[in-house]
């Protein structure tokens, strides 16, 4: 009877069938065998999916999910695990994607374990590159979780022709790949079926359910057997080892198998392949690009160590083969890096030729004249400022972009270009100026005072500028190098005192202020004669008020037409009309602090001087997110300024700034440009904010509100807020139970 024969020969039946071309519901086929029926509805769509074949399913007959927010709609694929189904979340009237566990595994304790663990994991990753977790749902009856629904195809069912497309992909796929390490989750199972490509050509990265996450204690992977052999790395086969290099070999393997269209190695069984994998050098086709085979090399290496390090590098290097340039796995020769150089410039190059075929023309034209002599000579000054435009364009460029370490090394490794076109004498050395002066600036904004202070050297080494000495003399103050500061800035009273430019006149100005022990008398004495002759200069009057900021009383009487003796006024003035200058800013907040020192004595128009100035500092938040000084006494500003108003017993003033500070700063926490210091100040406010709550509902919302933080937080102080988070839960779990269960 058919019903005795086994199910696998049921199976080849069913293949048998549909490649014959007839049309055949997998519910009516499962129909026919009672006995194995409930088996063929898990079995049959998988191997529908891995034979390729298009088969029919009663849409009537998906598994539900009772007292859910989700209507299955229709199967998109099948896994080992589930079957992921594209349906409808009816509250929100919008498409998603559900993975639902396995109804033969559902009894399976073990592989429902790495079911959950495989939502858990893929919930805390938040990138454009990684599939979003939605809702996850456990119950008695089921197992699910939901996902973004994204409308592509898997790689493994595409073909590309173009060696480009590959590399944008394993772009993509290696910068999702890095986000999931830094966060302590490997993938350990990278392969084309797992990679979706959108319309719009963006590459999602999904299936985590052979993932594991790093040990919190011991600070690496557990050892545990997984994975598609045919991507696995020598170590994963023979040790099974996992780390972040062997998921840099499965994307080197992806890559290669997508780039030439065959398989990494060709072995048809188990241990074919693991013979392959474990002594065989991948073989490259003879018209594989040079630089994207030695991407490739180096994530196949055999010996981990010798592979990528981080899976940032490798998209780094897949960047400068997109980019015709040398990339980091190869060791090119001269002539190399030329035609590189050429496949990348070709304008600079064709101009190159043209000054190098002008060149030699003027050689033969000593024996003709001096006029064909001199066109090749102002062609090569014409070369030399085309190069000049173009790094300065960059320049301009990079520095626009938000302060990072990553762009001010980027400006740093520009500088010897111009160096080198300095040294030919077809550029002036304020060229080289401008360009450190630049890349000075940028870092100071990032905290990058190593960088900033050989940059400014360099401007002083070539210029000897008063103005560049005294910004050195700032950056040695903020390493605690007060003493070296000092010695710069009585080089520049001595440099400016009496010189006859009001430019230098300030900049003694500046140098005197900046001493540990100011000479105040003369500092006034040269503003005062500034600011007589011309008091609308804003940098004048910056100085004037940093002058009132470190004695007021003194030089309150001491008035200078047209300028008003108060130094938090004149500051605040200046940051309204100049609100891109940190250095207002800075100062304004410095002096605002001072002030609420002696809160106690203010009159009423001091309050209102001090009320304006927090105000400002929101702005100057959003301005400066990344400056660790500026972040650091805003918050020590706004603290100040609402224990000030509750000693005056204006609570809901209080409150309203409370809440105002924890928007500005939760709005910064989720900018991905924002450093790890803005996330910080807003844990650390929300964590006081819960001791001071009366409302047991209040503390519950922001203590789950943290949570949901913690779990994207990567700084350096995870544990300490941990620790704290876990204390005032502990503190608030006998009134709301439930936050026992909250998890970081």
């Amino acid at each position: 009877m058919i019903q005795e024969r086994s199910i696998e020969d049921i199976v080849e039946d069913f293949i048998e069938l549909i490649r014959s071309g007839q049309k055949v519901s997998i519910e009516s086929f499962a129909a026919a065998f009672p006995g194995h029926s409930a088996e063929l509805l898990e079995l049959l769509p998988l191997a529908a999916d891995m034979e390729k074949l298009n088969v029919s399913w009663n849409m009537e007959n998906f598994p539900e999910l009772p007292e859910s927010d989700f209507k299955l709609l229709k199967k998109i694929g099948s896994g080992g695990m589930g079957t992921v189904y594209e349906a409808e979340q009816l509250s929100l009237q919008r498409r998603v994607a559900v993975k639902v566990l396995s109804l033969r595994l559902f009894d399976d304790e073990a592989q429902k374990a790495q079911f959950v663990n495989e939502a858990r994991l893929i919930a805390q990753l938040h990138h454009p590159n990684i599939i979003k977790i939605i809702d996850a749902i456990y119950s008695g009856v089921f197992c699910c979780y939901v996902m973004e629904l994204v409308e592509g195809t898997s790689l493994d069912r595409l073909h590309f022709s173009n060696i480009e497309d590959v590399v944008q992909i394993g772009i993509q796929t290696a910068q999702a790949l890095d986000y999931a390490h830094s966060c302590g989750v490997l993938h350990r199972d990278v392969k084309p079926a797992n990679l979706l490509l959108d319309e719009r050509g963006y590459l999602h990265l999904g299936d985590f359910g052979l993932s594991v996450l790093r040990s919190r204690q011991e600070g690496s992977f557990p050892e545990i057997a997984g994975g598609t052999l045919r991507y696995m790395a020598p170590e994963q086969v023979t040790e099974n080892k996992s780390s972040v290099q062997s998921d840099i070999y499965a994307l080197g393997a992806t890559l290669y198998e997508l780039a030439f269209g065959k398989a990494l190695f060709s072995g048809s069984t188990a241990a074919e392949l693991k013979e392959e994998i474990c002594n065989s050098l991948p073989e490259f086709p003879r018209n594989a690009p040079r630089g994207f085979a030695a991407v490739l090399k180096k994530c196949l290496h055999h010996d981990p160590e010798k592979r990528y390090r981080t899976a940032a590098e490798a998209a780094a290097d897949l960047n400068r083969f997109l980019n015709n340039e040398a990339v980091s796995a190869e060791n090119p020769s001269v002539f190399r890096r030329t035609c590189l150089w050429m496949r990348r410039n070709p304008i600079a190059a064709a101009w190159a030729a043209a000054a190098g075929v002008f060149l030699l023309a003027a050689f033969g034209a000593l024996f003709i004249g001096m006029r064909e002599t001199r066109k090749a000579l102002e062609m090569t000054e014409f070369n030399a400022r085309l190069a000049d435009q173009t790094l300065e364009k960059i320049f301009a460029r990079i520095s626009a972009l938000p302060s990072s370490h990553e762009n001010n090394r980027l400006l740093a490794e520009l500088l010897p270009y111009y160096q080198q076109l300095i040294r030919t004498g077809k550029l002036p050395e304020e060229k080289i100026t401008s360009a450190c002066r630049i890349i000075a600036q940028s870092a100071i904004r990032s905290g990058d005072y190593a960088l900033a202070e050989s940059s400014l050297r360099q401007i002083i080494k070539l210029r000897n500028e008063s103005a560049a000495k005294n910004i050195l003399a700032t950056v040695l103050q903020k390493q605690g190098r007060r003493e070296e500061a000092d010695v710069l800035c009585r080089s520049v009273i001595a440099q400016c005192k009496n010189a006859a430019t009001p430019q230098e006149k300030v900049e003694a100005v500046r140098a005197m202020l900046a001493l540990s022990q100011p000479e105040k008398e003369e500092a006034f004495i040269l503003l005062e004669e500034l600011l007589a002759a011309n008091p609308d200069v804003p940098e004048y009057r910056f100085q004037y008020a940093l002058l009132l900021g470190v004695n007021p009383r003194m030089y309150r009487h001491k008035k200078v037409p047209g300028v008003e003796p108060n130094a938090l006024v004149l500051l605040t003035e200046l940051v309204q009309k100049f609100p891109d200058n940190r250095e207002y800013s800075s100062e304004l907040l410095k002096l605002a602090l001072n002030k609420l020192r002696f809160a106690r004595k203010f009159r009423s128009r001091y309050f209102g001087e001090i009320n304006k100035t927090v105000d400002l500092s929101e702005k100057m938040l959003g301005r400066f997110p990344n400056d660790p000084e500026l972040l650091t006494n805003v918050m020590a500003l706004h603290t100040g300024f609402i224990a000030l108003l509750r000693d005056r017993g204006e609570y809901i003033p209080a409150r309203k700034r409370i809440e105002r500070l924890l928007s500005v700063y939760e709005h910064l926490f989720y900018n991905p440009e924002v450093s790890d210091l803005a996330r910080e100040k807003l844990i650390e406010l929300q964590l006081k904010r819960v001791t001071e709550l009366t409302p047991a509902t209040g503390k519950v919302k922001l203590l789950e509100k943290i949570s949901k933080e913690l779990q994207l937080y990567r700084g350096s102080r995870l544990k300490e807020f941990q620790e704290k988070y876990a204390n005032l839960t502990e503190a608030q779990s006998s009134s709301s139970p439930h936050l026992r269960n909250q998890h970081y």
